[in-house]
């Protein structure tokens, strides 16, 4: 994980962070907390001194749920995942799981990266694998 000098909380740097298929999360530079979402305030001890962190996109499924009947979906696209990540580095994203064949095969503990940027929508999507 590399740090910016760049300071939150800015939310278009996150934005065109994953953009380029980055993972970009606040950390704080008095408890050391990196955390998601971004917000102008560390939420463990409250302070404002906070630094752009890139992380690695790499995780593993701690929860997830499959929803068979995702809003807007095409006829074809008969269910989702919807998973909490939790990365490399700590914090945990609830975001959907793309790649899998069929939704039996999402499993807690299962490996996830960060989905390339051409397949990201408002926010960060991952990868089975």
């Amino acid at each position: 994980m590399q740090a910016s000098s760049q300071t939150p909380p800015n939310p278009s740097r996150f934005k065109e962070a994953l953009q380029r298929g980055q993972l970009m999360l606040p950390r704080c530079q008095i408890c050391d907390d990196l955390f998601y979402p971004p917000k102008a305030q560390c939420p463990r001890c409250g302070s404002t001194s906070l630094e752009w962190a890139r992380c690695s996109g790499k995780g593993r499924v701690f929860s997830y749920l499959v929803n068979y009947r995702p809003a807007g979906a095409l006829p074809s696209e008969s269910w989702e995942v919807m998973a909490v990540v939790e990365l490399q580095e700590g914090p945990r994203i609830l975001a959907p799981v793309i790649g899998l064949n069929d939704p039996s095969q999402v499993q807690v503990d299962m490996a996830v990266c960060l989905a390339p940027a051409s397949k990201l929508t408002n926010g960060p999507v991952f990868e089975a694998g």
